[in-house]
C-alpha cells in the first residue's frame, strides 16, 4: 500500500494499526452473525453503501463500548 498517496500528511502507525484491528474484529463478528461486510459488494453500489453504513455503526458501537469500559462506564 502506498501510504504517501493515501495519507499525504503522514500517519500515526499505531493509530492506523488500531483502526485496522477494530475493523477486523467488527468484520469477524459480522461474519459470525451471518451479516455481510462492505467487501462483499462492488464498490459504489447501493448495497455496498448500505452495508458500509451499517458496518460503520458497528464500529461506532465497538468504540463506544471500549471507551465506556476504559472509563468504568462514566
Amino acid at each position: 500500500m502506498n501510504q504517501g498517496a493515501l495519507f499525504p500528511f503522514g500517519v500515526d502507525e499505531a493509530l492506523f494499526d488500531d483502526a485496522r484491528l477494530v475493523a477486523a474484529r467488527v468484520s469477524a463478528m459480522r461474519r459470525a452473525q451471518g451479516q455481510a461486510v462492505p467487501s462483499d459488494f462492488a464498490e459504489g453500489t447501493p448495497e455496498a453503501d448500505a452495508i458500509a453504513l451499517d458496518f460503520l455503526r458497528d464500529i461506532e458501537r465497538a468504540l463506544d463500548h471500549t471507551s465506556k469500559s476504559l472509563t468504568g462506564g462514566h
